[in-house]
């Protein structure tokens, strides 16, 4: 209803079996009234053609976020708020993507252009790709973050910043 940051819970009972399970997490709603840019959630999805040493496992599933290193995973997200070039009517929008281990950065994409020209929507833009798992990344937790830039926007309101956690697994 309102921005801000809110906790999500939800609670599962399978009826056959009786048992139960629980989850939450924190969710930031952005403020799009105030025209800054702003990301979506991002959604981790399964293995892409040709890979399915993980398949089974998390194919396209935002739930299971649990990976094999060396995979390739599906990320998409929302980029709302991109201003728009006077002279050529695009946005000017960057990405790049970093990942995090115990606090400490072990990948760092280049800055990566997003291509607007078949966005239907410039107010609201869709954006997916693949990130290819270093076969070398230890099993543990990670962080994926997503940096948005939009070089068209005054510094102070040119980036926005999205996180999500997910496990590399052997």
């Amino acid at each position: 209803r309102r921005p801000g940051a809110y906790q999500v819970r939800v609670a599962a009972r399978d009826i056959a079996t009786s048992k139960v399970g629980a989850a939450g997490q924190f969710v930031e709603i952005p403020d799009l009234n105030n025209r800054q840019l702003a990301l979506s959630g991002i959604v981790l999805g399964g293995a892409t053609d040709g890979d399915s040493s993980n398949a089974k496992e998390s194919k396209m599933s935002p739930t299971v976020r649990r990976y094999s290193s060396g995979s390739n995973v599906r990320f998409a997200f929302g980029i709302y708020n991109a201003l728009i070039d006077p002279a050529s009517h695009q946005p000017n929008v960057t990405i790049q993507i970093q990942l995090y281990r115990e606090g400490k950065q072990v990948f760092s994409s280049p800055i990566l252009p997003v291509d607007t020209k078949t966005q239907a929507d410039l107010a609201r833009i869709v954006t997916t790709g693949v990130l290819s798992l270093n076969p070398e990344l230890e099993p543990g937790s990670y962080y994926f973050q997503l940096i948005a830039t939009d070089a068209l926007a005054k510094e102070k309101h040119s980036q926005a910043v999205q996180w999500l956690d997910f496990e590399i697994v052997k």
